[in-house]
């Protein structure tokens, strides 16, 4: 409720948004974790069950809200959770692997495709996964970025002279 009246929201039924948007498309696909992600996923859940039983209050929304932070971190890749420099290898994360499928098969259709991530280390990461393995334009658009590149990111990712990529946009 906090952040309710904060919240910018469009719909298509708007009048002021384009007539031409496409339909909404949504598939949930489910990856289950590998074998690393799953000790690493119940290793934290262990830990944090022994924790919450000693705090309370607001150090116990806290701790539940950084053990929600590591267990996506884990999902994402364990490398991610880790921060320990080791690879950043598809064999390690289904999620990660299904991602990839998804760029080669949009870009097999000639498709370009965002993809959003709340985590900058994970979208630094996508960045150079792809362009070592897709011949494409890659693009990726964060918190750092300069108002003049953000805008040529844009402007190339939209031009029909470029071909398909794809645009990683960290939230």
């Amino acid at each position: 409720r906090l952040v309710h009246p904060f919240i910018l929201r469009r719909l298509k039924t708007d009048k002021d948004i384009i007539d031409d948007l496409p339909d909404k498309v949504e598939q949930k696909v489910y990856c289950n974790l590998t074998q690393e992600q799953a000790s690493l996923y119940q290793a934290v859940v262990d830990d944090v069950q022994q924790q919450i039983e000693e705090t309370e209050g607001i150090q116990r929304k806290g701790l539940i809200l950084a053990t929600l932070m590591k267990l996506k971190q884990i999902c994402n890749h364990p490398a991610q959770f880790l921060q320990d420099g080791s690879e950043f290898d598809e064999s390690r994360s289904h999620k990660l692997s299904r991602i990839s499928e998804m760029v080669a098969e949009a870009l097999q259709d000639n498709d370009s495709l965002l993809i959003f991530t709340q985590f900058t280390d994970i979208g630094t990461q996508l960045e150079t996964l792809f362009r070592e393995t897709h011949a494409c334009p890659v693009y990726y658009l964060h918190g750092g970025t300069s108002r003049k590149h953000r805008e040529q990111m844009i402007e190339n990712f939209q031009s029909l002279d470029t071909p398909a990529g794809v645009f990683i946009l960290s939230l």
